[in-house]
């Protein structure tokens, strides 16, 4: 058996100015909850060294608990890959293997393993860390807060732990991550609040289940979702009973792979004909980016029109749709009557690249349509929006949009451009 040590320590308040990520309870009121987590709220920010979490409580009185538990892809995962048992101390705090009639099981999302507990209370007005590292949790840590046990009505509570006690150093690019319970302080999961996918309305009281059916993420430096797949190009080329897809991207964070949707109508029913799951092809090939390249021959005929969606699937499960491209398959023979090249949804790229102050960016599209323009900055935070209007579309147009780079920094930056659901990404720099 390994020897845990258990520390108590407390720190103090990271500094503040530390870019933050929000994320948003899932609505639910509880009985007689109030909303306390369902309609409040989680920020989540480190300066490399300490994490701050900060909790916004809804209208209701936070005389109840709340559990953060936490994947850091450590090793140690909870030995059950899908459910544990919570234990039954007054907080519940962290999980366990103990059976009791009291019990209250929890089950995780596919690709989720619990190793790390985070509570607070503000019953104790304490916060603690715990390792699920076995049949028993350990508890490794106080961790500093300023949880109040005299004014539950308070609007925040924050609590704050070294990235090491959850197993990481808090270097860039690091993540980790989780889903949010609100307990009662005396029977345990009662309510249907928290934060995570997957906890609906009329979560049954116990003795149940909390059921997630997914996670949220959360990246060194202050932002909750990845950059976007960075898509230079996405085409399709016609060739005799078949279509050749082409994609390039300039890079890819949190990816675990690209998936290819087929329709014979633009607004039909797309259906998957290929997937990074059983494809070694469609697998990343590294962050810095790569070319793709896909055949499609599957029932594919000459003279028919086929509709392509190309959908990047990130490693906490959410997915991106791009463009949606079409080409018509031809033995190369003169073209039957209304055959055309349709027109794509494409982006050429910013020049002059790098540029100061004002640079150019030109895309197609495949139809007239709503277009906006965002800039992103490198840590995928929204710094401007460039142009939002109506575009003419159609085959032999060219969309060009002045990027302006007043009241920014010398940077790499993103432009995204957001087209009928569908955007497509140019990356450029600012130099002054």
């Amino acid at each position: 058996m390994i020897k845990m040590i258990m520390v108590l320590s407390l720190f103090i308040l990271p500094f503040t100015g530390m870019s933050q990520a929000v994320y948003n309870g899932n609505g639910n009121t509880g009985t007689g909850a109030g909303g306390v987590l369902g309609t409040g709220s989680l920020s989540i920010a480190d300066d490399g060294t300490t994490v701050t979490v900060t909790f916004t409580r809804g209208p209701g009185p936070f005389f109840n608990a709340v559990v953060i538990y936490v994947d850091s892809d450590n090793s140690g995962d909870f030995p059950n890959t899908s459910t544990f048992t919570d234990e039954t101390s007054g907080v519940r705090r962290a999980a366990s293997g103990l059976l009791t009639p009291n019990q209250a099981l929890v089950n995780f999302s596919p690709g989720f393993l619990a190793d790390y507990a985070i509570s607070f209370s503000a019953v104790e007005g304490l916060g603690q860390v715990y390792r699920l590292n076995g049949t028993f949790p350990t508890h490794l840590l106080t961790v500093g807060a300023n949880l109040s046990t005299t004014n539950p009505f308070e609007p925040v509570f924050t609590v704050y732990f070294p990235w090491t006690a959850i197993g990481l150093t808090g270097a860039g690019g690091e993540n980790f991550r989780f889903v949010v319970t609100l307990i009662d302080p005396l029977t345990g999961y009662r309510y249907d609040e928290a934060i995570g996918d997957g906890i609906g309305s009329g979560n049954p009281e116990i003795p149940s289940s909390v059921t997630y059916t997914g996670f949220r993420s959360y990246y060194q430096g202050g932002y909750d979702t990845p950059l976007p797949i960075e898509l230079l190009t996405w085409t399709a080329t016609p060739g005799d009973n078949k279509v050749t897809l082409n994609w390039e991207t300039a890079s890819e964070l949190n990816h675990a792979g690209f998936e290819i949707l087929r329709s014979t109508k633009k607004d039909g029913v797309f259906q998957t004909i290929a997937s990074y799951r059983n494809e070694e092809s469609l697998r990343p090939k590294g962050e810095t980016g790569a070319k793709y390249s896909l055949v499609d021959n599957r029932k594919v005929y000459n003279g028919l029109t086929y509709f392509y969606k190309l959908v990047d699937v990130a490693l906490d499960g959410n997915r991106t749709e791009h463009a949606v491209i079409s080409a018509i398959p031809t033995d190369g023979k003169p073209a039957q009557p209304g055959f055309e090249t349709p027109a794509e949804f494409k982006i050429m790229g910013m020049y002059p690249n790098p540029f100061n102050p004002n640079g150019n960016l030109e895309f197609t599209l495949p139809d007239k349509g709503f277009v906006s323009v965002s800039l992103y900055n490198v840590i995928g935070q929204k710094v401007a929006t460039a142009f939002e209007g109506v575009l003419d579309g159609g085959k032999n147009h060219t969309n060009r949009i002045e990027i302006s780079g007043n009241g920014l920094p010398s940077g790499v930056y993103l432009a995204v451009v957001n087209f009928s659901g569908q955007h497509l990404t140019s990356k450029f720099t600012l130099l002054k």
